[in-house]
């Protein structure tokens, strides 16, 4: 990926903003109303079925001019979960002028009679693929393919420090074509040697004790850090009893040790899930998250201006 200097970045994120960023305040009731301003793509097919994204442009329509990218991995526990439950993130980050998505991958429950099962290690494929996609069709979305950013809830949030972290599955390589330029992480599964649920992921479950560790620990982006990797923002609620906020720690001083970017923020009183509108019970929190990303990109230089999302923040 080549380097491109940080006054050029800014000086385009600004005109890129200006010319097809809303900057209108939106409320979170804007982000829940459907929009037509999409296109869905298959980015790949695999095992007789096609896994699809779908784009949201920053505007009317794809400009002529390449904008940031957010591409947005939902959770669930790699076996269940949907795109759409980031398609209010998608709206909003859009309005803001990037161009936004959000994708789907295989699954444990859809394991079917004739197909083999699914495995953690295919979710990370498929996730690390999408990215792949995005930059290469860079043009055709009016995507800038050096500022790409990741943001995953969960699971989710465990597939995209995969993405930004891990060789890809096939080839056992860092695949640079897969690999994010920043990484968002909302509640992630960070490190599974040390979560005693996730022995039961696809994948990893049923296997001798000692490959059971062993694979854990090969999917653990935690167990992976070294310097060079992309800038990465973690949020985490202090009450989360899925996920210990301790993981988001560790990953924050190790990020940092290996000289990376890695902004760390923790949510008192907050539990698992707090990105995710419609399903976490206060919405306040599912506010303060949005524009705590949006701050990050602002940062980094995805974005520009002030957050434009109303409503009441939790203290």
């Amino acid at each position: 990926m080549r380097h491109i200097p940080a006054q050029a970045i800014a000086l385009w994120t600004v005109l890129c903003s200006a010319s097809f960023g809303d900057q209108t305040m939106k409320t979170l009731a804007d982000l829940r109303r459907p929009t037509p301003l999409k296109e869905t793509f298959v980015y790949k097919s695999v095992g007789g079925r096609d896994l699809t994204l779908d784009v949201y442009p920053p505007g009317d329509a794809f400009p002529t001019q390449t904008c940031p990218a957010i591409i947005f991995i939902h959770g669930g526990g790699w076996r269940s979960g949907s795109s759409d439950h980031f398609a209010p993130h998608c709206r909003y980050f859009a309005s803001r002028g990037m161009v936004a998505a959000n994708i789907m991958y295989r699954l444990a429950i859809d394991t079917a009679p004739d197909r083999t099962a699914v495995s953690i290690f295919q979710c990370i494929a498929d996730a690390q693929d999408a990215v792949r996609w995005v930059r290469r069709n860079a043009r055709q979305i009016s995507v800038d393919p050096d500022r790409i950013a990741v943001c995953g809830d969960s699971a989710g949030g465990h597939l995209a420090a995969c993405a930004g972290i891990l060789p890809h599955p096939d080839t056992g390589k860092v695949e640079p074509e897969c690999v994010p330029n920043a990484m968002i992480l909302c509640n992630p599964v960070l490190d599974l040697v040390e979560l005693d649920w996730t022995r039961g992921v696809p994948g990893i479950a049923g296997l001798p004790p000692d490959m059971q560790a062993r694979e854990a620990e090969r999917a653990s982006p935690l167990r992976h850090i070294r310097p060079g990797l992309p800038p990465a923002l973690i949020l985490h609620g202090t009450e989360d009893k899925c996920v210990p906020v301790e993981q988001a720690a560790r990953f924050k001083r190790l990020m940092t040790e290996a000289g990376n970017k890695c902004i760390s923020i923790a949510y008192k009183g907050v539990s698992h899930a707090f990105v995710l509108l419609d399903y976490y019970p206060d919405e306040s929190a599912v506010l303060n998250a949005i524009v705590d990303i949006d701050n990050f990109l602002s940062g980094i230089g995805y974005l520009t201006g002030a957050p434009t999302l109303a409503g009441p923040r939790r203290q």
